[in-house]
């Protein structure tokens, strides 16, 4: 069962040192975005305004995290 994140200031480094994929799906003025670790799938609906702040947090990471449109 997926689990719902509610901001963005709950995907923190713990949460991207074990994800691996994310899934990232444009619905009208919302973006889906679907974080996969090996036990949990994460998911956080957010504004189109702010997909560059989730993206620059994966990609600033430091981690092999691949962002795959679906």
């Amino acid at each position: 069962m997926p689990s719902e994140l509610t901001s963005l200031d709950e995907i923190d480094e713990k949460l991207l040192e074990r994800t691996f994929v994310v899934y990232r799906k444009g619905t009208g003025d919302e973006i889906k975005y679907k974080l996969r670790t090996k036990s949990t799938l994460f998911t956080i609906k957010i504004p189109q305004g702010e997909a560059s702040t989730i993206e620059t947090k994966i990609n600033n990471s430091g981690f092999p995290i691949e962002i795959i449109d679906v």
